[in-house]
């Protein structure tokens, strides 16, 4: 009987992500259209396969995953003197595909839910779903993220310690995940323990993360700071306004399981510990009030499907956006993250807190760990999920295709 269900949930597996597959080479066969820093990110491969190897001025990240997608599409497509935009996509696409298999090795070795099931969640993710079959930075960076805490979890730090240094030379930011690979490991070996014994040993097995951060310093100084060009448009400071839009969407992508969720919570808690979460979470809500956070400059453009809804959030429907703020609180609380599983909210908040820009590929990271880290609600709320989030994933690229907006 187990085999059956077992081998249902495989056939059901494939089959949704075969069609998940169609779209993307759908997308990826749309034409010669690019879409906003796309643009830069194939200029910067193609230069890189007619071996100009200069940086263009408007690229912010560490040229890692061009140089790689221009190595991985010159041996591909030899026949091309420089890869097309379609080549470049699905070489793109072809690395991104490889987090799917890691992410459900993750899931398979945590034991906190179907990893068949979760994986799929993965595939149709709104934030995530569009950025798979372009020429994005993100996705190649999660895989390496992904790859790095896999090899952490088999405490094999130094090989998690390299790939995680690959994922800086891809996006800058990852370096807040590399601390959080280094804690996790610690209080997954040693608990509360901080003593200074337990934290040298940990330190002794873990020294690639050390030397990590210390040579990302170095870069930080040599270079001026954390991006590579538009330093003008990218300046570090302490922003909140990320984090509000964080827990907004955390809120509405998880809202069927948190609804259910709760349900089952509510059966075996008492009304007062609901009482003080929703209350906690409604004064973080209300805290958007007070602070207000300023919105970047590149936030006005109206060409995005999130400005126009930062625009209304930050207009006559800010008390909706609240609402939202306040439900992504409860959500947290309703995933029942616990122990090492906790980490991920204050390295959620760390890794949002730096940008000015308001952009959910900032979130990218710290919502797929809360996919991975989450506890699973009802079977019914679990496949609703995938069909929520196919239906969200497929509205919003069919408006921002229909439109000519870009999210």
């Amino acid at each position: 009987m187990n085999d059956l269900i077992t081998n249902h949930k495989r056939t059901v597996f494939i089959a949704l992500l075969i069609a998940v597959f169609s779209i993307w080479m759908s997308i990826i066969s749309l034409g010669d259209k690019t879409f906003i820093d796309e643009g830069t990110h194939v200029r910067q491969v193609q230069r890189y396969t007619k071996d100009n190897y200069a940086i263009l001025g408007d690229l912010t990240n560490i040229p890692g995953y061009h140089i790689t997608v221009a190595f991985v599409s010159s041996i591909t497509f030899p026949w091309e003197k420089q890869p097309s935009l379609r080549e470049v996509r699905l070489t793109s696409l072809a690395f991104a595909s490889l987090s799917l298999i890691v992410f459900f090795l993750i899931s398979s070795r945590l034991h906190l839910g179907d990893p068949y099931r979760r994986t799929l969640q993965y595939a149709v993710f709104p934030i995530t779903f569009l950025y798979f079959p372009l020429v994005y930075t993100d996705i190649f960076s999660l895989l390496l993220l992904l790859t790095a805490f896999l090899f952490a979890l088999s405490k094999r730090y130094r090989i998690s310690a390299f790939v995680s240094f690959l994922s800086i030379l891809v996006r800058q930011d990852a370096i807040v995940w590399v601390a959080f690979l280094w804690l996790y490991t610690f209080i997954t070996e040693y608990g509360s323990d901080f003593s200074v014994a337990s934290v040298l040993a940990h330190l002794k097995k873990t020294f690639g993360y050390v030397m990590i951060a210390t040579v990302f310093l170095v870069f930080v100084w040599q270079n001026g700071g954390i991006a590579l060009g538009d330093q003008e448009h990218h300046v570090f400071g302490l922003y909140p306004g990320n984090i509000y839009f964080f827990l907004a969407m955390t809120g509405l992508l998880f809202l069927p399981v948190t609804v259910t969720t709760l349900k089952n919570i509510l059966s075996v808690t008492k009304n007062r510990i609901l009482l003080s979460v929703l209350s906690i979470s409604l004064l973080v809500g209300l805290s958007f009030f007070l602070l207000h956070p300023a919105l970047h400059v590149y936030n006005l453009d109206m060409h995005f499907l999130r400005n126009r809804a930062l625009g209304v959030a930050y207009g006559d429907f800010g008390w909706l956006y609240i609402l939202l703020i306040a439900l992504g609180g409860v959500t947290l609380w309703s995933m029942r993250l616990k122990g090492d599983r906790l980490l991920i909210v204050p390295f959620a908040i760390l890794s949002l807190l730096p940008s000015l820009l308001i952009e959910q590929r900032y979130a990218i990271v710290p919502l797929i760990f809360l996919l991975l880290f989450r506890e699973e609600g009802s079977d019914r709320a679990e496949r609703f999920l995938v069909l929520y989030w196919l239906a969200m994933s497929l509205g919003l690229t069919f408006m921002l295709l229909r439109l000519d907006l870009f999210f």
